[in-house]
């Protein structure tokens, strides 16, 4: 755009730009403007950049009220959060409060229980109770420790130990008669009257005790001295509960020792399986138990002879055992 004078040719005065006309106040001389197209792009870029400043303007105040708004947002957040954690606060306050009374209270009740107990002498009669139990409790009995005595007084136990053994014995003795070639024949041999229980024996282990019954059963055959076989019989896990009665499971074993006579199912010598099947069981402590009256058959001069030998024996064998062992220590 090119202007041919800003001051009036005519007058000298300043030209003043209304609408598309410069105009001179003084003496009312009016000039045109003469447009090209470099005026025309520089009116359009001036449009242009004042639009841009127009939207960078509106984008700017965009920003700050959205900003603005997370600000408020934020700051209505922390307010909510102080007051829930106030109001957290006195919650458990309160909470803790009302533990604290209802424990007071508790312990309170206690005390007053207590001390009512012993007015009334209630407290101690109940903690002599207590530490009566408390020491029946901790005094229990061993399962395994008990004496022969007390098998032989309890009558119960040994009523049914015997009737099992002899269950088990009168099961064996079924077929009566036994075949046996001597010299060149066959001999029958049947069982004389009952066969009968002659002895007893308490085998005390640590983890096991046995009772032992000794039978004796009798044959007979024509034209020949009669014959007695010796056999064993036993009862395991053998135990005294709390209230001091014997029991076990009445299940019957058979132990005839080592040396048994095949052919007759039994020892022909009762002394060796007295020795077998109770002197050799050294992991137990052996006694002699009392059977109950009219058990045992009543025993020979010569059946006494014997046992009287057969404990003097015994003794004599225990004796040499007990001097090995000091000797060894």
């Amino acid at each position: 755009m090119k202007l041919q004078s800003l001051n009036c040719p005519n007058c000298g005065s300043v030209l003043t730009q209304e609408g598309n006309n410069l105009v001179c106040k003084s003496c009312g001389s009016a000039f045109g403007i003469d447009y090209d197209d470099s005026d025309v792009e520089y009116e359009k870029a001036s449009t242009e950049v004042e639009r841009l400043q127009q939207e960078h303007e509106h984008e700017k105040e965009m920003l700050e009220q959205e900003y603005r708004l997370k600000e408020e947002a934020e700051i209505r957040r922390q307010k909510r959060a102080k007051a829930d954690a106030r109001k957290s606060r006195i919650s458990s306050s309160v909470m803790s409060l009302i533990k604290s009374l209802i424990s007071l209270v508790v312990v309170g009740g206690i005390i007053f229980l207590f001390y009512s107990l012993i007015r009334n002498g209630t407290l101690k009669n109940k903690l002599e109770e207590i530490a009566d139990n408390v020491t029946t409790t901790t005094t229990t009995i061993n399962p395994y420790d008990f004496t022969k005595s007390d098998l032989e007084s309890d009558s119960f136990f040994m009523e049914n130990a015997i009737a099992s053994v002899m269950s088990i014995v009168h099961e064996e003795k079924d077929n009566d008669t036994i075949r046996f070639w001597s010299d060149g024949e066959w001999d029958e041999w049947k069982l004389k009257g009952e066969p009968q229980i002659y002895d007893c024996y308490f085998l005390n282990g640590e983890k096991d005790n046995r009772v032992y019954f000794l039978v004796k059963s009798t044959y007979k055959c024509k034209g020949k001295d009669d014959t007695a076989i010796y056999n064993a019989y036993y009862l395991r896990k053998v135990t005294v509960d709390e209230s001091g009665k014997i029991k076990c499971d009445y299940v019957v074993r058979g132990d005839s020792g080592d040396s048994v006579n095949w052919n007759w199912g039994g020892q022909f010598d009762k002394d060796q399986l007295y020795r077998e099947v109770i002197l050799g069981n050294t992991q137990f402590a052996s006694e002699q138990v009392t059977l109950p009256e009219g058990v045992a058959p009543a025993e020979t001069e010569e059946e006494k002879e014997t046992e009287e030998q057969t404990e003097e024996t015994t003794e004599q064998t225990e004796e040499t055992t007990k001097k090995k062992k000091k000797k060894k220590k």
